[in-house]
């Protein structure tokens, strides 16, 4: 309580000329909302805000009274603010709403709040003290812009039901492929409601994990045994050179010896086949390995062009059916569009095989005089003695087919097995090689077709293996290491071509396409090899190569699209055996025309031809038998 009793007492808002001492509980005043008369409306009613009342507080106050008067006899124009000149407003343009009044707004007002003035609240639902929270505002005499006014509410006022929110937009990082997002018209027919029908979920591919799971227990196995074979094959060419000077073997012999290989190894190859196809692949590849790895390390005392010749025909012999086994083996594991893939990575071991064989040979050349051998010779037995430890992993961990598969259940094999067969007996049946011999083969003229273009990339691939490091060596004086670094580098481009391309062949179409430019990339980069400069001619090599493992596998799989059982066996088998006598004729040429002409590089033009004539037959290759 204050001196004297009397209640305390607080300083009130203003109310005009006078103020109202309030104390507590106390509500003050009535204040006067009625017009004072004729002065307090403006004489004109045309002019803006004519027939709101006036504040009958001094001019400094009068922003204390704005928020407390309301409209009369409203036309909906409005006036400016205060602190804005009526110069710079255009007098008929609307207001936009500020950003920030909309719904799920802190503070928002309700659905009501959308039909208030054009100049919602600010941001985050926060009102606008003044008169532009409740009506008008009126300036010193000048007009200003119309205004749209919020109607009062009505007690017991409640905003209409809204339409729930759609759901919110995922990322467009998140977002799945516009392909995923369209519905099937069959499932929106006859209505056009939005989200009416949604699409069905695509079911998982049980094929597609098999397959996968199949190459990764199966490839690294198959592919250490193809390096193993490409390179105690091909080795030789590293000791070109060497095998002139210590037994006098001349280029044309080199040649022969080179391709005697090819000879029994095509023999062999067929009978090889079908003798798996009755034993098992464990068992037989097992045989091819252990064999070819003693004989490659016998390569080491040899003594002169008989017992070179007689080596290379029992190396021949021994190795036959590994390649066209490993390509026969696939057909009992994976479909045509997986099988391009699996074949295509085995065919990287070539590769891989000179890419890292090349060097090292380079360097076991440069062991002679130890222990009194020659460095070819240590080269020889060093790369053939692991073959035997090789065989002995693939007989004990290479499964005979998917029934024997420790990593595939009763139910996957027999998926497997049941999804090769039928297609297998639908392409022998669109092709009518259904059952047959031999002579049923040979009697297509397609397979035919593919032989012969297998044939011709054969002869120019197995040119370029056998005497690109005499090639090479006839640039300059080169150590051995050097030549086997520089005869890799093809080879590079080969395992991206082998990586790349045989994956994307997934048509008929696509196949054929990609067989006919890889035989004619061989052409134009052999020629370029023939006529260029050393770097130039070392790039077109590299260009040839990156073909080398493009058009194999390809075709490779041609005969799985058009025959079956038994002559699917066989119908591979001929098409490795036909082509890999081009690895008897190839190497044979150039070496007779390096001894004719004394160039490296003469007998590279008989394998221009060869190409040529190979890319046009391809074009007549229908890998569908429906396409015919």
């Amino acid at each position: 309580m204050a001196a004297g009793g009397r209640p305390p007492v607080r300083r009130g808002r203003c109310l005009g000329r006078r103020r109202h001492r309030q104390g507590p509980g106390d509500p003050g005043p009535a204040r006067r909302r009625e017009p004072v008369g004729l002065g307090d409306r403006h004489p004109d009613p045309g002019v803006r805000g004519a027939g709101t009342r006036r504040c009958a507080a001094p001019r400094r106050s009068r922003r204390r009274l704005h928020h407390r008067l309301e409209p009369r006899d409203v036309r909906g124009r409005g006036v400016r603010r205060h602190h804005q000149p009526a110069a710079g407003r255009h007098p008929g343009r609307r207001r936009r709403t500020r950003r920030g009044g909309g719904p799920r707004r802190r503070g928002h007002r309700g659905q009501g709040a959308r039909r208030g003035p054009v100049r919602g609240p600010p941001s985050g639902g926060r009102r606008r003290r003044g008169a532009l929270a409740r009506g008008l505002h009126r300036g010193r005499g000048e007009p200003g812009p119309a205004r749209r006014l919020t109607p009062p509410r009505r007690p017991g006022y409640a905003p209409p039901p809204r339409a729930p929110a759609p759901p919110p937009r995922p990322h467009p990082q998140q977002r799945p492929p516009e392909h995923s997002l369209r519905t099937p018209m069959s499932l929106i027919r006859g209505s056009r409601t939005p989200g009416a029908a949604t699409p069905p979920a695509t079911p998982p591919d049980p094929l597609g994990e098999l397959d996968s799971r199949n190459l990764r227990r199966l490839m690294p196995l198959l592919l250490a045994a193809y390096i193993m074979s490409f390179l105690d094959r091909t080795n030789i060419g590293l000791a070109k050179e060497r095998l002139e000077v210590d037994l006098g073997i001349s280029a044309a012999a080199y040649g022969l010896g080179a391709g005697l290989f090819f000879l029994t190894y095509a023999v062999s190859e067929v009978p090889s086949n079908l003798i798996m196809h009755r034993v098992g692949a464990r068992w037989w590849i097992t045989r091819i390995m252990l064999t070819w790895g003693v004989i490659s390390a016998c390569m080491a005392f040899v003594q002169g062009e008989k017992s070179f010749y007689a080596m290379r025909l029992l190396l021949g012999a021994a190795e036959a059916g590994l390649l066209p086994g490993i390509l026969l083996y696939f057909t009992y594991w994976f479909r045509s569009e997986t099988r391009g893939k699996a074949i295509g990575l085995l065919l990287l071991g070539a590769s891989i095989a000179s890419v890292v064989g090349n060097p090292l040979g380079g360097l076991l050349l440069e062991m002679d005089g130890i222990g009194g051998w020659h460095g070819w010779q240590w080269m020889f037995l060093i790369e053939g003695i692991p073959c035997l430890f090789l065989a002995v992993a693939v007989f004990r961990y290479l499964p005979d087919g998917p029934a024997k598969a420790p990593w595939l259940t009763a139910e996957e094999a027999r998926l497997v097995q049941d999804e090769v067969a039928r297609e297998q007996r639908e392409g022998a049946a669109a092709a009518g090689n259904g059952s047959g011999t031999l002579r049923t083969v040979l009697r297509d003229k397609q397979m035919l077709l593919a032989i012969f273009a297998n044939w011709t990339h054969q002869v120019a691939l197995y040119s370029v293996v056998y005497f690109l490091p005499g090639i090479i060596g006839g640039w300059g004086h080169l150590s051995p290491f050097t030549i086997g670094l520089l005869t890799g580098l093809p080879w590079v481009t080969a395992a991206v071509g082998a990586v790349v391309v045989p994956p994307r062949a997934t048509t008929p179409r696509r196949s054929r396409n990609f067989v006919v430019a890889g035989l004619l990339m061989m052409f134009t980069g052999l020629i370029v090899g023939a006529v260029a400069g050393p770097v130039i001619a070392l790039l077109g090599f590299c260009f040839t190569g990156l073909a080398f493992f493009v058009v194999q596998p390809l075709l490779f799989n041609f005969p799985a699209t058009r025959l079956a059982g038994k002559t699917l066996a066989g119908g591979l088998a001929l098409l490795n055996t036909v082509g890999i006598t081009g690895g008897f004729v190839g190497p044979y040429l150039m070496g007779y025309a390096e001894d004719a002409t004394g160039s490296h590089l003469s007998g590279l033009w008989v394998s221009v031809a060869l190409l040529a004539l190979g890319a046009l037959a391809a074009t007549r290759l229908r890998f569908s038998p429906k396409s015919e």
